[in-house]
């Protein structure tokens, strides 16, 4: 049918393709790969596709982990891409917090993927805040015109350079929500990191989180510097991962000697009993 578009019929297969993924006995192993780049490549293809690729993705994450874990490389490289356009942005950031919890797929990742993994959700931030910046310059220069309106007695200019409303997406009726998943998704994938690399990466989140604004003058949101204390607790040690045995010295232990030192924004205190 001539109204059919190619987006259209796109999506049906992915549908399609979509109810197929728990029948994952009947395949090959070689065809549970191909399913998995179909749905990379649905994603910024055509229009529509991607919401319901990303969504087929995270299924795919549960159902076929070895597969996603030898594609999971070119899958952020897909998602770095599109992470700026606000009618997918939410989808990609739940999309790497769902990953985040399942470290049997990313337990090859190097030092660039998971920097990969932090700049997309900085790159959103930074998108985040252009737009806010460029909204309130357009506000003002409404406001300006719309003065000048009211003090000439013609309002052609003034009706020329107002925009037509734009269409609303998710990320514009749950601002907030996103917004907060995007430093939510910094947090998890921190926590995922190594102890031993978790400071080199901490270095780098945070330096991106100190956002300049238009003019020159360092900023920072919020979320961000509550983002960053938590990184400083346990960039360097995991003493909050694990407990205390107040008793570890035992009965023939002996004298107990504590030492503390500062190391980077915390109080490490060790405990060593002296006869044993």
């Amino acid at each position: 049918h001539l109204s059919v578009k190619k987006a259209d019929v796109a999506i049906c297969l992915f549908n399609i393709l979509t109810v197929l993924i728990p029948y994952k006995q009947l395949f090959a192993k070689s065809e549970e790969d191909e399913i998995v780049r179909c749905f990379i490549k649905g994603i910024a293809t055509w229009e529509g596709t991607s919401t319901w690729c990303i969504h087929s993705l995270t299924l795919c994450c549960y159902e076929l982990p070895i597969s996603i874990s030898k594609a999971i490389e070119g899958i952020l490289q897909r998602l770095s891409k599109v992470i700026t356009q606000p009618k997918i942005a939410i989808h990609i950031l739940e999309f790497l917090v769902s990953l985040s919890r399942l470290p049997d797929v990313f337990s090859n990742f190097h030092e660039d993927d998971f920097r990969l993994v932090f700049g997309m959700s900085i790159k959103y931030l930074q998108y985040v805040r252009d737009k806010k910046e460029r909204d309130s310059e357009n506000s003002n220069q409404l406001a300006v015109l719309r003065s000048s309106h009211r003090n000439s007695d013609s309002g052609l200019e003034a009706k020329k350079i107002v925009s037509e409303p734009s269409s609303r997406t998710l990320a514009d009726e749950l601002p907030q929500y996103v917004y907060a998943l995007a430093f939510h998704t910094i947090i998890f994938w921190f926590m995922s990191l190594k102890l031993r690399d978790r400071p080199g990466h901490m270095r780098w989140i945070a330096r991106n989180l100190f956002l300049s604004t238009s003019d020159g003058q360092d900023s920072i949101a919020d979320q961000a510097l509550v983002t960053i204390d938590m990184m400083e607790r346990i960039a360097y040690t995991d003493c909050d991962e694990t407990e205390c045995n107040p008793n570890f010295a035992g009965s023939v232990g002996g004298q107990v000697m504590r030492r503390t030192w500062i190391l980077g924004y915390s109080l490490v205190t060790i405990e060593t009993a002296v006869k044993t």
